[in-house]
Formats: structure tokens, C-alpha cells, sequence
């Protein structure tokens, strides 16, 4: 009986997964647009989700708010300021490069520079080892 009904729930897992119609764009154009947004805004309330992830109401809302913004005509760069204007920073998934932010950018570089500078450090250290003279 188990087995019948964790089938049932695989079987139905499509029907989940599965978008609203009621919510894209008739112009694929504009919804290709949309799609492409919603890959660079954050759902503000999930951790590490973007809009299209997730499934929490304020990204439904997030994701109607850009749709109605394309079908109204503003541009890509109109839709984000106005959404990094209303929550800042935080939902963009690309964090913009100012002062604020240069530690977060700048740290991945940091880290390779003294990862390369330890591993160069104790190759030469286990090269004079291994020198008998």
C-alpha cells in the first residue's frame, strides 16, 4: 500500500512543478524577458533563492511586479532599480561593485594570492629537504 502511494506522489510531482499559466506573458519575447529577470533578483525572505526558485508569496509577488513592469514597457535596468530602491542589495543576485561591497569582490583574489604564496612557500621549504647539500 505504501509503495502505491509514494507512486501516486512521483507521479504527481510534474503537476507540482508546473507554472500557473494565468501568470506568464502571452509575447514570449516579454516572457524569455521575465525568465532572464527573475534569475538576477533574490527572493528576499529565502535563503540563496531567486524569484524563479522560489515559492514563497512575496516572489509571486516579486515575479507578478516584473511582469507587469515589462508589459508596461519598462526596461530590464527600469525593473531592478526599482525593486534594489524597495530592498536593497540584497536582491540582487550580482551584488554591485562599490565601496560597500569591495571586500566581498575583493576576497576571492585575497584568498588565492596567500593560497599561492603558502603553497609556493612550502614547496621551497620541502625542495631544501629533500637537497642533501
Amino acid at each position: 500500500m505504501i509503495r502505491v502511494f509514494l507512486f501516486l506522489i512521483l507521479l504527481s510531482a510534474p503537476a507540482w512543478a508546473m507554472q500557473d499559466p494565468r501568470e506568464a506573458l502571452a509575447d514570449p519575447t516579454q516572457e524569455r524577458r521575465a525568465q532572464a529577470l527573475f534569475h538576477d533578483l533574490r527572493c528576499v525572505v529565502c535563503q540563496n533563492q531567486t524569484i524563479a526558485e522560489s515559492d514563497a508569496a512575496i516572489a509571486r509577488d516579486m515575479r507578478k511586479l516584473v511582469r507587469d513592469r515589462i508589459e508596461s514597457g519598462a526596461t530590464d535596468s527600469d525593473i531592478i532599480n526599482e525593486l534594489h530602491r524597495n530592498y536593497g542589495d540584497f536582491v540582487l543576485m550580482t551584488p554591485p561593485l562599490d565601496p560597500r561591497t569591495w571586500i566581498l569582490w575583493g576576497m576571492p583574489v585575497l584568498i588565492l594570492v596567500i593560497g599561492g604564496f603558502v603553497a609556493a612557500r612550502s614547496l621551497r621549504r620541502a625542495s631544501t629537504m629533500d637537497d642533501p647539500s
